[in-house]
């Protein structure tokens, strides 16, 4: 319709051109998505009739749609000077300064657009996410509330009240809110999705289940309902059920590339070989660029190098800048003991972004024994960045391989003077501390980081650690939940905890689910894989465990403790020789954590 719109007017205007006729041609071109066309016509009107209001809003919102935010503020404060009071103008001058994070000016704006037209419900909408985002979560119900009460059929008015009920384990209005919006239309299941994770929230996940399937019913294509599915039953190493998820998504859409991924990776995680391999060659025929990137890190898994190289390389000649590919490669390379190829490509990645390519570069150097060439490259990313801490860092990170401590402190305090308080050299500083066993220090080091920068999750994780460390299991504890609650995907505060879980320190089965949640980030990493191992043996799922814990001891260097746990799931399956050669193997691999039990438990084994 608007396209016939867009030829009859144009045919008008080339006939009888017109202030009106230039702005329902605008108001068309806008509804197509052709806001550079658009903004043209509105100009037109604008040089006939200056003060038309409508013209120079429409202009307004078509700034704000494209981050123009200034020219958007302009056009609204021309109407607020120079016209009568408009509620839409304050409406979009408040939404333009939410974007500039101006939210105090933000509040003031949509409180002027109500007392213009308090019936607007999108207003309040507006003014209930701009409290929230300013803290004001109290005034934010209200305004949310009122929303509600103009237009009912708000969906994000809803969902954002949810949410706020459910931060505050305000569980019962949550759940009344969303079901009060149900309405046997295909938007329920963005309820029903919702819905469930309010009940999983309160750890009643047949509840959860019964919603999620109620959210497939309602909009068979609204995929959401079946992500999540997949991921709880991986959660519960339920492999069928999800890989029956993923599947269903896919019947929906076939190229869905987020669900080949996790099909591909349930596949190699249950051992199916053939199925994981046609899945990924799929994902090289969808085209997806991150296709290459995927496809090769399974290649890798199976140490099929030489192709995964080959893939790399031809994926680089479409994107030469991609960080991902040109890291992926280098590690490739140093891997199949390319070493000078990986040279040129680390270098190559410090010229796309500073600090991808020269830690691992000096790293290299320093196993060759050129350890001048070391020293010269963080000497030049000091005068490159003299105010950044990135040379510094790198410095430290010298003398710490060479195990000069005390020149690795000195170049880390010479950093903090030049970029005072950065959170990062503190950081790197308490470690060194700790691996000169100054623990009181790191200590007092990763708490006044804590104080200065509460949402540094990276302190959290080291003092976690460093209490993992000295046997202090529940404040290690601690301090990893408060990790992953600042930041849900960082790999090793999700795999320590999974694993402090696993072993008698916590829920079981939040053990799997954390270590399925740290192999879906870094499913290629060995003390991933290690964890995984070891959580689904104590869920009673050692075949599982063996399949993984066998990946895990083929990748990287030999790591005595993953033969430990693989012997614990071959006695769970009574396969007793096998156990024994995985335990004499460990001893082998000299001192770890584990050895003195491997030690006993070999001797009851041959008794």
């Amino acid at each position: 319709a608007f396209d016939d719109a867009l030829i009859n007017l144009t045919a008008s205007m080339q006939a009888n051109q017109t202030a009106l006729g230039s702005y329902f041609l605008g108001l068309s071109y806008f509804k197509t998505d052709e806001l550079e066309l658009s903004i043209s016509q509105f100009q037109k009107v604008l040089d006939v009739q200056p003060d038309l209001s409508q013209a120079r809003l429409m202009l307004a919102m078509i700034f704000l749609r494209q981050k123009r935010i200034d020219d958007c503020i302009r056009e609204v404060r021309y109407v607020i000077t120079n016209n009568e009071p408009n509620g839409l103008a304050y409406n979009i001058l408040g939404s333009a300064q939410l974007l500039k994070k101006e939210f105090d000016a933000a509040l003031q704006s949509f409180d002027r657009a109500i007392e213009i037209d308090p019936g607007v419900a999108e207003v309040y909408l507006k003014k209930g996410r701009a409290q929230i985002t300013s803290g004001k979560t109290e005034l934010a119900e209200s305004a949310l509330q009122e929303a509600l009460s103009l237009s009912p059929d708000i969906l994000n008015a809803r969902l954002i009240l949810a949410s706020l009920y459910v931060h505050r384990e305000n569980y019962i209005d949550a759940v009344e809110i969303l079901q009060e919006g149900l309405a046997g239309t295909a938007a329920d299941a963005i309820l029903y999705n919702f819905l469930a994770g309010v009940f999983f929230e309160q750890k009643d996940s047949e509840t959860a289940l019964i919603n999620l399937k109620k959210a497939k019913s309602a909009d068979p294509a609204y995929l959401t309902p079946s992500f999540t599915l997949a991921s709880y039953y991986l959660a519960k190493a339920e492999y069928d059920k999800a890989i029956s998820e993923f599947l269903s998504i896919l019947s929906q859409d076939n190229g869905n590339f987020k669900s080949l991924i996790g099909l591909g990776l349930t596949y190699e995680l249950t051992g199916q070989v053939e199925l994981a391999n046609s899945i990924y060659d799929r994902m090289l025929e969808s085209r997806d660029p991150q296709a290459a990137f995927h496809v090769s890190q399974h290649y890798i898994r199976g140490k099929r190098y030489n192709e995964a190289l080959n893939l790399i390389d031809s994926a680089l000649i479409n994107t030469p800048s991609s960080i991902l590919l040109n890291e992926l490669k280098a590690f490739t390379l140093l891997k199949t003991g390319q070493t000078d190829k990986a040279l040129g490509t680390l270098e190559y990645l410090e010229k796309l972004e500073s600090g991808r390519g020269y830690p691992k570069l000096i790293t290299l150097l320093l196993k060759q024994g050129k350890n001048d060439q070391a020293d010269k490259l963080a000497e030049n990313a000091i005068k490159i960045h003299p105010e950044s801490n990135y040379g510094y860092l790198l410095y430290s990170s010298i003398f710490e391989t060479r195990r000069q401590f005390d020149k690795a402190v000195e170049i880390l305090k010479e950093g903090l003077s030049v970029v005072s308080g950065d959170a990062r050299l503190s950081l790197q500083l308490g470690r060194v501390y700790e691996k000169i066993r100054n623990t009181d220090k790191a200590i007092e080091i990763y708490q006044e980081i804590i104080g200065s920068n509460p949402n540094y999750y990276l302190a959290y994780f080291s003092l976690g650690a460093l209490y993992d460390r000295l046997g202090n299991k529940k404040e290690a504890q601690a301090f990893y939940q408060k990790t992953i609650a600042l930041n849900d995907r960082y790999v090793p505060a999700l795999n320590n905890l999974a694993y402090l879980y696993a072993d008698n320190y916590g829920d079981k089965a939040m053990a799997l689910k954390l270590s399925l949640r740290a192999s879906q980030l870094a499913p290629e990493q060995q003390d991933v894989l290690d964890t995984l191992g070891y959580t689904l043996l104590k869920n009673n799922k050692a075949e599982e465990a063996i399949n993984i814990l066998e990946k895990a001891n083929n990748i990287d260097v030999y790591n005595p403790t993953i033969s430990y746990h693989l012997a614990l799931a071959y006695i769970e399956l009574r396969q007793s020789e096998k156990a024994i050669t995985e335990l004499e193997k460990s001893l082998e691999g000299g001192d770890f954590p584990e050895a003195e039990k491997s030690k006993r438990l070999l001797q009851k084994l041959k008794t």
